[in-house]
C-alpha cells in the first residue's frame, strides 16, 4: 500500500468487556479494516449546532503480531485507507482512540508516531522521520513549504495543552533550531507564528524572531518586555460561551484537561492584561472557527470583558472582521486590539 500510515499502541478488549469473541488473526495480512474513533475533546471540533460526538477514520492494520491476546498491548502500523480524500492529520502522536467494528468498541489505542504526511507532495523529504529535529532538517522543511506557496509558518515552541499526556509548559525546539526556522522563513519572505504556553519556549521563540506568540499562557514580564522591544504580537485565545465560562470547560471531559482548563484560563487572562499594560501589541483569536461558539459569544468580546480595560472595547468593535471575512476564515481570524501605548 502506498497510503500514509501511523504506528499505534493497541489493546483489544476481552469478550467479557464487550470485545470480540475471537481476536483478528495475522494483523500483517491487511485484512483487518475497522474504524478508529477519536474523542471530540481531543479534536476540539465545533459545528454550528452542536459538538459532534464522534469522528470515524477507516484504517487497515498491517505489520502487527501474528497472534494477540486480550488486554495485552502491542505495536502495529495502521494504513490510512482513504487519504487524501479524508483528512487524517488529527491522528497525531499522543492522540488516543477507540477501535470500532460498526457500533461496537472492541479495543483502544494511542498514536505513537506518524509517517510524514507530506511524502507524496514532498518526495524530496521522504527520508525524514518524525520527530523532525536538527537545524538542517528544519531548514529543508521550511524551504519545501515555501516552495509550495504557503503564506506563513507556524511552529510548536512548546507542547500542546489539549493532550493530557503533554506538558504545555515544556519547550520543544532548541534555540538554534528556532533560529534556523525563522531565518529560512525570512529568506522566503515569510513570517513565523509560534504556539507557546510556557515561558522558556516563548522567550526562545521571540528571541529567534517570530512574529507572534500564540497563547502565551505563562509568559513572564521578561518575555513581554522582549516582545515589546521586538514588536512581537501576543495572540490571546481568551474566549468563552454566553454564560462566561472558559471554552475549555465545554470541550473536555478528561479530568486532567478539565483541571488544566480551570488553571490555565485565569493565567491567560492575566498575561493578556499585563501585555496590554506593558504596551505589547495584543491580538484576539478564537482558536476555533467562526461558528456557534466564537470570539463574539455573549455579545461582547471575552478579551475586553475579562482582560482589557473598558476603553479598549470601542476600538475592538470597530476592528472586527467583515461578515465576508468571517465566512472565509478557516480557524482563527485575528482581530487587532489597540496596544497599551495609547
Amino acid at each position: 500500500m502506498n497510503q500514509p500510515r501511523i504506528t499505534a499502541k493497541i489493546t483489544f478488549l476481552a469478550a467479557a468487556e464487550g470485545g470480540r469473541d475471537e481476536l483478528p488473526a495475522n494483523l500483517s495480512s491487511g485484512r483487518y479494516r475497522p474504524h478508529v474513533v477519536i474523542d471530540p475533546n481531543q479534536l476540539r471540533a465545533v459545528t454550528v449546532d452542536s459538538v459532534p460526538e464522534e469522528t470515524y477514520f477507516g484504517v487497515t492494520f498491517v505489520n502487527g503480531p501474528a497472534q494477540i491476546l486480550p488486554r495485552q498491548s502491542f505495536l502495529a502500523d495502521l494504513v490510512l485507507m482513504y487519504w487524501p480524500n479524508v483528512k487524517y492529520e488529527v491522528l497525531s502522536p499522543g492522540v488516543s482512540f477507540t477501535i470500532r467494528e460498526g457500533p461496537h468498541t472492541v479495543g483502544y489505542g494511542r498514536v505513537e508516531s506518524v509517517a510524514p504526511w507530506f511524502v507524496k507532495d514532498f518526495p524530496e523529504l521522504a527520508d525524514m522521520k518524525p520527530p523532525l529535529r536538527g537545524t538542517e532538517n528544519l531548514r529543508r522543511l521550511v524551504k519545501a513549504y515555501a516552495a509550495k506557496g504557503v503564506d506563513h509558518i507556524k511552529v510548536l515552541a512548546t507542547e500542546r495543552a489539549g493532550l493530557a499526556d503533554q506538558d504545555p509548559r515544556k519547550r520543544t525546539f532548541t534555540d538554534d533550531e528556532l533560529i534556523a526556522i525563522v531565518d529560512e522563513a525570512r529568506k522566503a519572505g515569510l513570517k513565523v507564528a509560534a504556539h507557546a504556553h510556557g515561558d522558556e519556549g516563548a522567550y526562545a521563540a521571540v528571541n529567534a524572531g517570530v512574529r507572534s506568540i500564540e497563547h502565551g499562557t505563562w509568559v513572564s514580564d521578561k518575555t513581554l518586555r522582549l516582545m515589546k522591544a521586538k514588536g512581537t504580537w501576543l495572540v490571546s485565545n481568551i474566549f468563552g460561551d454566553s454564560d462566561g465560562r472558559p471554552m475549555g470547560s465545554i470541550f473536555s471531559t478528561d479530568p486532567i484537561l478539565v483541571e488544566r482548563s480551570r488553571t490555565m484560563w485565569p493565567q491567560a487572562v492575566e498575561v493578556t492584561r499585563r501585555a496590554y499594560q506593558m504596551g505589547v501589541q495584543v491580538v484576539g483569536a478564537t482558536d476555533i472557527g467562526y461558528e456557534r461558539y466564537s470570539i463574539r459569544a455573549g455579545g461582547q468580546s471575552p478579551i475586553t470583558r475579562w482582560a482589557l480595560p473598558r476603553q479598549a472595547y470601542p476600538k475592538w468593535q470597530r476592528s472586527r472582521p467583515s461578515r465576508r471575512r468571517r465566512r472565509n476564515s478557516s480557524r482563527s481570524t485575528k482581530e487587532q486590539v489597540q496596544s497599551g501605548k495609547g
